[in-house]
């Protein structure tokens, strides 16, 4: 009977310090809280926990409620898993086996490149992956849509508003024709003979640009240059004035990469909130930036050790739980309620 009280009693405790934990950790944040829970007290922490769950399987009358023996595996699951999966477990397998692991990290991928280098927070490489991913393409969309607009020099009228940039020459009104000569990742101006002559600039600095002929109903034609940070320059005798605005609300990055590993290859799509599970990791979609040679995608690296004995001691909780707290009781009052109609 003590010894009942006894369990009884420590479940309590183990319970009830859980939840303080949690509500605790809840206001640390993130990163902190991860920090917090893979502490060295709370680690010990953890294995009590473990070793309680696997002393309770020990008492008869867990195995005779299989619903409460499914409360107790999956629990036991979900903390090994948890345990298996954690940075803590896999700096110890990294210091006494054989094979390097990588708990967490960033890869960095520019565009038809390809690599499996790891890096962390700081920039340092930390491991490489069991295969190669190769950046096809980066894409950015966006909520806004990108404005080009022409206004009357001496009126300030506004003559058109284009809510995309032509691929072809368009018609506007008044008879005015308009057309995307050149666009540029960097737009710079050269003069050759008297004359701007646009050219694409190094690579290493982004200034978006185009080059824009309009020609006016009395066979005038006239050249614009505009640019997204700076601006635009035409002649003094030009009739228009320009403005460009680029979108500036992104909705979603996709990073279109490929997979290559023993000599094969696959296509994958990785987006915000849809990540790529692959090899034995999870792959998202974290940031992006810019280098030389374009668009760079940023995408975070997670193992997934741990995750399928995590699932699947979520799974059990679930059924146990179902099962334990409200299929046993229906049933007993179902019985209860035949009994005293007979």
């Amino acid at each position: 009977m003590k010894k009942h009280r006894f369990w009884r009693l420590a479940s309590v405790i183990l319970l009830g310090s859980w939840v303080v934990l949690c509500v605790f950790a809840s206001f640390l944040g993130s990163q902190t809280a991860a920090s917090f829970f893979q502490s060295g007290p709370l680690t010990l922490f953890w294995f009590i926990w473990v070793f309680f769950l696997l002393f309770s399987l020990l008492n008869p009358k867990v195995w005779t409620k299989p619903f409460l023996l499914l409360l107790h595996l999956g629990t036991l699951f979900v903390f090994a898993g948890g345990l298996w999966g954690s940075p803590k477990s896999f700096d110890w397998r990294n210091r006494f086996g054989k094979a390097a692991e990588i708990a967490k990290g960033y890869l960095i991928l520019s565009e038809q490149e390809e690599t499996n280098k790891v890096y962390d927070a700081a920039g340092r490489q930390i491991g490489s992956l069991p295969f190669d991913l190769c950046l096809e393409k980066f894409t950015i969309t966006y909520y806004d849509l990108p404005s080009l607009r022409l206004f009357d020099k001496n009126t300030g009228q506004n003559l058109c508003t284009l809510q995309q940039i032509p691929e072809g020459p368009v018609e506007l009104e008044g008879g005015l024709r308009l057309e995307v000569l050149g666009r540029y990742k960097n737009l710079q101006l050269r003069r050759q003979q008297g004359r701007p002559v646009p050219a694409e600039g190094p690579a290493q600095t982004r200034n978006p640009g185009f080059e824009l002929k309009l020609l006016w109903p009395d066979g005038t034609e006239e050249y614009y240059y505009v640019w997204e940070q700076n601006g635009f320059r035409a002649p003094p005798s030009n009739r228009c004035i320009v403005s460009y605005s680029a979108p500036q609300m992104p909705r979603q990055y996709e990073s279109r990469v490929t997979v290559r590993q023993n000599g094969k290859s696959s296509l994958h799509f990785i987006r915000v909130n849809r990540p790529l599970v692959y090899g034995g990791y999870t792959f998202i979609q974290q940031s992006w930036g810019e280098d030389e040679k374009g668009y760079c995608s940023i995408l975070g690296v997670v193992s997934n050790r741990g995750f399928p004995a995590v699932l699947t001691g979520y799974c059990l909780l679930m059924v146990g739980a179902a099962g334990h707290f409200w299929l046993v009781p229906l049933i007993q009052a179902v019985r209860k309620e035949r009994h005293h109609s007979d």
